[in-house]
């Protein structure tokens, strides 16, 4: 067989610029200290029985560190050890209008390397990939370095932040068909991600084999993404006479006007049709007063809330503070609770401090008869309020759940962040741990929904049939 020389070349702008400003190595023990001290959750989950693998994991961690040259892989390291504790509020926060890469790497693609790459098999991970969304065109080819084993190259972006040969994913091999991926975002910001890849495809759905992508798109999955309209934060449609659908894409706060306006715009044909269909995947959460204009549709009797407790620690009495200090906006009741929160843990250094009583909410008064069933979509990127929101609605006789389990973001929460010392980075760390833990916990395992549902392309006829035949 005829050899094939592969010319490739490696091209790092700055890459020096980071070294000689940002120590990794001591970045991660300043951020391992301080999670050690004031994360809430730190002594729930390292305990006797895991603490010598949490000691050898942050050891190795340590190693990582001392050999990175660029801010990619140091916060590729640290947040590697930030997963070890499951927390979603537990994470490295870009900051505003900062530069976070401080290095891109360019790969020559040579025709000889493209060539080869279209002819290899579905089932070999080097090949050329289609993103699905995205617009990308990448080539996956072996390339191993002390934090990776493939690296995927753009091929030809729609983005012009793209340009072809720059990386866009870098991929370590975990076990079988895992691999843990740093992956850039369309601004060049590296993410955490880990993919299955398996036949082609990876999972969660992002790139597929350019071989069988043009099969796979053929079948939308998605019976009713037009209708969906993503781009929209809050989306109303009529299905049909007896059926409302209702998108939220976030509850953040900044989205709570809209979802009260368009709730007000719908609120008469939403309570004249006896279903309702409020879909809330991927929303990743945000305030809890956003969901609050939907519980009027779902409300049967009192919900149940569960109270939380803060830790107390100089740290964290520091991180309350500089909620009020840098939002002067806030409602002046607003800044009372806050400031009550702060008193309370001045007072009780050390201690877990009541922060939120358990009670049973009693200010809906009047239950709507319309709609009469409410089936509620999640998936596996429903995390914080939209899981407090998932809690409310469980308790409602009239809501199904339906689809996969969520994240299971809410039993540490109330975050708050810190600088750090030199990367261009917020540390964001959970304050306050809910008493529903240990028995009722839902990090690592989610909320699970009444009925498991692949979103396939009759998912919608699936549960219009579930609610009709529910009484």
């Amino acid at each position: 067989m005829k050899r094939i020389c592969i010319s490739i070349a490696v091209i790092f702008l700055c890459c020096n610029v980071f070294a000689q400003n940002c120590d990794c190595d001591k970045e991660f023990l300043f951020i391992k200290d301080f999670i050690e001290k004031n994360y809430a959750g730190f002594n729930d989950k390292i305990t006797d029985i895991n603490k010598q693998t949490y000691i050898t994991f942050s050891e190795d961690i340590l190693k990582q560190t001392q050999t990175v040259s660029n801010s990619n892989y140091c916060y590729w390291a640290i947040q590697n050890w930030l997963n070890y504790f499951n927390d979603g509020h537990t994470r490295l926060i870009p900051k505003p209008l900062k530069s976070i890469s401080d290095s891109i790497e360019e790969i020559l693609l040579t025709p000889e390397l493209l060539s080869t790459l279209e002819n290899k098999s579905v089932n070999d991970v080097e090949g050329i990939y289609l993103s699905q969304y995205k617009g990308y065109k990448i080539a996956i080819i072996k390339n191993e370095t002390n934090f990776r084993d493939y690296v995927g190259i753009i091929i030809s972006a729609k983005s012009k932040s793209w340009k072809a040969g720059q990386v866009k994913v870098e991929l370590k091999h975990i076990e079988k068909d895992k691999y843990n991926a740093l992956y850039y975002l369309g601004n060049h910001q590296p993410s955490i991600m880990e993919y299955t890849i398996k036949d082609g495809k990876f999972n969660p759905k992002d790139f597929i084999k350019s071989s069988i992508f043009e099969n796979l798109t053929q079948n939308d999955n998605e019976p009713f993404s037009k209708l969906e309209n993503k781009s929209k934060a809050v989306y109303y449609k009529d299905i049909d006479d007896s059926t409302a659908y209702l998108r939220i894409k976030s509850f953040h706060d900044r989205f709570a006007k809209k979802i009260i306006s368009e709730i007000k715009s719908n609120e008469h044909k939403i309570k004249s049709k006896p279903y309702l269909i409020i879909d809330v995947r991927y929303n990743g959460g945000g305030s809890d007063f956003s969901y609050s204009p939907l519980l009027p549709f779902i409300y049967t009797n009192p919900i149940k809330t569960v109270g939380t407790d803060v830790f107390s620690t100089p740290d964290n009495i520091k991180s309350w503070q500089k909620v009020i200090d840098e939002n002067p906006k806030l409602p002046e009741d607003v800044k009372k609770s806050i400031a009550d929160v702060i008193t309370q843990m001045s007072q009780n250094p050390t201690k877990f401090i009541n922060i939120g009583n358990d009670e049973i909410d009693t200010t809906l008064q009047v239950a709507y008869v319309f709609p009469r069933k409410v089936a509620i979509l999640i998936d596996e990127d429903c995390a914080s309020s939209t899981e407090q929101f998932i809690l409310a609605a469980k308790q409602s006789k009239k809501v199904i759940i339906f689809g996969k389990p969520t994240a299971g973001v809410l039993d540490y929460s109330n975050m708050r962040t810190v600088d750090l010392n030199c990367m261009p980075y917020l540390l964001g760390y959970s304050t306050s741990r809910s008493r529903r833990i240990p028995e009722n916990a839902i990090d690592n395992t989610g909320i699970l929904p009444d009925v498991v549902l692949n979103f396939d392309k009759i998912w919608l006829e699936e549960v219009l049939n579930i609610l009709k035949k529910t009484q």
